[in-house]
């Protein structure tokens, strides 16, 4: 896999090379009801607009730099945690820079990297672990681990807190374990369970993984313990779909199922305990996702819904199982949001980014960049001194702080010359501040 700079066309200058960046930017609807940001006057954070005869320059390391590898937090799966935050403690750079990108050998919708203690970052892409280190070289490659990535890629590998990957194989419906040098540890057989789902990885390092039933048409949770045991399997529902999976840090597991009602989706939201007990079941109008747990015994559930009056956000007392608040209006809420230390939402929509207090109430919102939406398909990520980093689909990734954005970064204007459709692909932090994002032209990018 060769590591490229992202313009071959590219001025060196020092360590920062200028991009001249054709305009590619496709009209976007006007955000309405909330004023829009302002903007750092940094060079960076200009977005080309489809309209102007202009271009921009955009920050890209050169060859020579030395990153120092600084200890820090680990993103060990999904939104980082079992609870599904989607924060790091680890502080990105003020204005990152380009640093390197990898050719993934696919196109792939759903890239979500993870990365260990060391700073190695692993990505799952079309049924193939790739393993490189923090300088963007490979390690490994293994074609055979995963088979088929399946319906969710995102929720395919996860790494255990002595950094072995944990690999989901839909080919051989099995779990796999691998050491940090990609050689296999331990497979668990789940077999007569049709497709295998979402991967959860709590903090004890057992696994949780879900099943479709010989019937391709129910869900199904497993319990897997850190030697590859199973140990136990629990029916939750029939006619159904798995959305996704999260936990508490008591070890109970909150699992997003989908049915369908006849005019519209609904989700049920199960708490099932640590000995794979249900506690409660709740239902709600909409497609949902996992909740995101707060540690304070709360969750916020996202919901996918134009109903009338009914809620695309609820925040849940998982104890009483009450609804503490319902709020309508948000809009198509992106998988997931995220939450941080002082339990502020961030929410991402087709409209824009906005924040929520833990009572409900909104905060604010970014909701344009160079008067063009900020469409956000993809939940926001966090750094600990609270930056929060977007994803949009046309191939940008922004920092905003302070309630504005603070830099913007556009992949693939040169790899992709129509890159809409970016749906999927994650953000992660490394534990030295570097921001993994994937893109729809198969490219793994790193900045710092």
């Amino acid at each position: 896999m060769a590591i490229a700079a992202i313009a071959s066309a590219a001025i060196a200058c020092g360590g920062r090379t200028t991009v001249h960046v054709e305009p590619t930017s496709p009209d976007a609807a006007s955000v309405t009801g909330d004023s829009g940001p302002e903007v750092d006057s940094g060079h960076d954070s200009a977005m080309p607009d489809a309209a102007a005869d202009a271009s921009y320059e955009q920050d890209v390391a050169s060859e020579d730099v030395q990153w120092p590898a600084i200890p820090g937090d680990p993103w060990r799966q999904y939104r980082h945690d079992a609870r599904r935050t989607g924060l790091s403690t680890v502080t990105v750079a003020s204005h990152p820079i380009f640093a390197w990108s990898a050719d993934l050998e696919c196109k792939s919708y759903d890239v979500a990297p993870v990365v260990d203690a060391t700073g190695n970052v692993y990505v799952a892409a079309c049924g193939v672990v790739w393993s490189l280190d923090n300088k963007g070289a490979v390690r490994w490659r293994e074609p055979e681990v995963l088979g088929d990535a399946g319906w969710a890629p995102y929720l395919a590998i996860a790494l255990t807190s002595d950094d072995r990957l944990v690999a989901v194989d839909v080919i051989e419906s099995s779990v796999k374990v691998l050491e940090p040098t990609g050689k296999l540890v331990h497979a668990t057989n789940l077999p007569n369970e049709g497709n295998l789902g979402a991967l959860l990885l709590s903090a004890d390092n057992s696994v949780y993984i879900t099943s479709t039933g010989p019937a391709l048409d129910s869900v199904r949770l497993h319990a897997i313990n850190e030697a590859g045991a199973l140990l136990w399997s629990a029916d939750l529902a029939q006619s159904a779909q798995i959305r996704g999976l999260s936990a508490d840090n008591e070890g109970n597991v909150y699992v997003a199922i989908a049915q369908w009602a006849g005019a519209e989706w609904t989700t049920l939201v199960k708490k099932v305990s640590a000995d794979g007990k249900g506690a409660w079941t709740q239902t709600w109008l909409g497609l949902g996702f996992e909740p995101v747990v707060a540690a304070s015994g709360r969750a916020w559930l996202a919901l996918h819904t134009t109903a009338k009056e009914a809620p695309n956000l609820v925040l849940l007392d998982l104890a009483s199982e009450q609804a503490l608040a319902k709020i309508e209006n948000v809009g198509l809420v992106a998988p997931l949001p995220a939450l941080g230390q002082d339990q502020i939402l961030y929410v991402g929509t087709p409209w824009g980014l906005s924040a929520w207090a833990p009572n409900g109430d909104k905060l604010w919102m970014v909701g344009s960049l160079e008067s063009k939406a900020m469409d956000l398909w993809t939940g926001p990520v966090l750094s600990a001194d609270g930056t929060v980093i977007v994803s949009d689909t046309i191939g940008f990734l922004h920092g905003i702080r302070d309630k504005k954005i603070a830099w913007s970064y556009q992949r693939d204007w040169q790899d992709e010359p129509d890159p809409n459709g970016m749906l999927g692909d994650q953000v992660a932090i490394g534990p030295d501040g570097t921001i993994y994002a994937g893109s729809y032209s198969g490219l793994l990018y790193a900045l710092r």
